[in-house]
């Protein structure tokens, strides 16, 4: 089981004087770093990212129901 998160780029904000979102084709190195939602007051923790389809910008997230208390993936 998963989820899928789609980029929209015409969204993104600049935050480090680095590159222009223009310029960012390829975000590699995103594997296995944690997901967030944002809850009324808090943010919560759903998953950890396992893939990114750089075609599409579709970044697929295993959730943290997955995930034992060791930090290993669960069958």
């Amino acid at each position: 089981e998963y989820m899928v998160c789609q980029f929209e780029r015409e969204y993104w904000v600049k935050s480090i004087d680095l590159y222009d979102k223009e310029e960012l084709h390829e975000i590699g190195g995103l594997s296995g770093g944690p997901v967030f939602i944002k809850r009324a007051l808090s943010w919560e923790f759903i998953g950890i990212i396992y893939q990114f389809s750089a075609g599409l910008d579709l970044m697929y997230i295993r959730p943290s129901k997955y995930i034992g208390e060791d930090g290993r993936l669960l069958s």
